[in-house]
């Protein structure tokens, strides 16, 4: 049987996510052997604002540091100490600029709970049952992981 385990990674996580999906990420991933360094949530977009993030700091485990921002432009020169070898998005209300995509060591990756683009914004899962859409095999266009 083929090694599986993966080395472990200094991860920052992005979401804006409830604090039940974002503890639920946090933890597959230290099962993993996983180091998340950091979580990042945000009010909201002007267009979107959201107080979800207050529910997420209040409840999020203690040991884990927390950054709550709106200032995009700001995030590459602020998080570059920390050395991450990853960022982990799920949910997160903001585009990342490039210089931000590009920081970690190993990049970014983007997990999204249904098809892209189709159903990509908000409440994706919603326009996907609604649409009565199937998930099939292979159906992303975006390189894999390997």
């Amino acid at each position: 049987m083929p090694d599986t385990s993966l080395p472990s990674m200094r991860i920052i996580y992005f979401s804006n996510q409830s604090p039940e999906v974002v503890n639920a990420v946090i933890e597959g991933l230290e099962a993993l052997g996983q180091h998340v360094l950091l979580l990042v949530t945000t009010p909201g977009t002007r267009a979107r604002p959201s107080t979800e993030y207050q529910r997420t700091v209040a409840n999020v485990r203690r040991d884990l540091d927390i950054l709550v921002t709106s200032h995009m432009s700001r995030l590459a020169s602020m998080l570059r100490p920390l050395e991450p070898d990853l960022i982990f998005t799920t949910g997160f209300t903001w585009k990342l600029p490039p210089e931000l995509l590009t920081l970690p060591r190993l990049g970014s990756v983007n997990a999204h709970p249904s098809l892209l683009p189709r159903y990509r914004g908000p409440n994706p899962l919603f326009w996907q049952f609604m649409c009565a859409t199937r998930f099939a095999a292979g159906a992303a266009r975006a390189p894999w992981l390997a």
